[in-house]
């Protein structure tokens, strides 16, 4: 009994130093693919986004979405900290206190609908309304955002689109 315990124990020993015969292979990836219009996005983050709405987002990962799901009139050049546009292109007045926008002509909406001054002015009314947001600052020097605000004004006086050309506003 005691040899037969002994001649288990040693091919217990045995087998189990013994390797594997291959090293298990692993499983073959893709190789890559450059990016492609249509396709799907992957972002990693260590919590869920709280809103999609862009003027409501404040904390990281809504940030995060609105960053890659909506496109801005411009962007800021991240080497150069130079801001170039986007969807618009701009002028501005001698005095430094107008802004005349042309919204791109290629510039549409999920659905293909045109992108105009009158979504632009929708977003900042939707801005000056909320009690969540806190881009609100972001306006506050246009002209008539304040009495729109606080419900003293029908509209904000200081934006308008050109109502011959819907793709461009003041």
């Amino acid at each position: 009994m005691k040899r037969l315990m002994v001649a288990v124990l040693v091919t217990t020993v045995i087998t189990a130093c013994q390797g594997s015969a291959e090293p298990a292979k692993p499983a073959p990836t893709d190789a890559y693919q450059p990016p492609v219009r249509g396709g799907r996005v992957i972002e990693g983050a260590f919590a869920d986004a709280k809103t999609f709405a862009p003027f409501l987002a404040n904390d990281p990962s809504s940030l995060i979405v609105s960053g890659l799901v909506y496109d801005t009139l411009f962007r800021v050049d991240a080497k150069t900290g130079e801001i170039k546009p986007n969807l618009g292109r701009w002028t501005v007045s001698a005095d430094g206190r107008t802004y005349s926008w042309k919204i791109e002509p290629g510039a549409v909406w999920s659905d293909g609908r045109p992108i105009t001054g009158e979504d632009y002015l929708t977003g900042v009314k939707a801005v000056a309304r909320s009690k969540k947001t806190v881009r609100a600052a972001s306006f506050q020097d246009i002209d008539g955002f304040d009495e729109y605000r606080s419900g003293a004004a029908p509209t904000i006086k200081g934006i308008s689109v050109d109502p011959n050309d819907p793709k461009s506003f003041t």
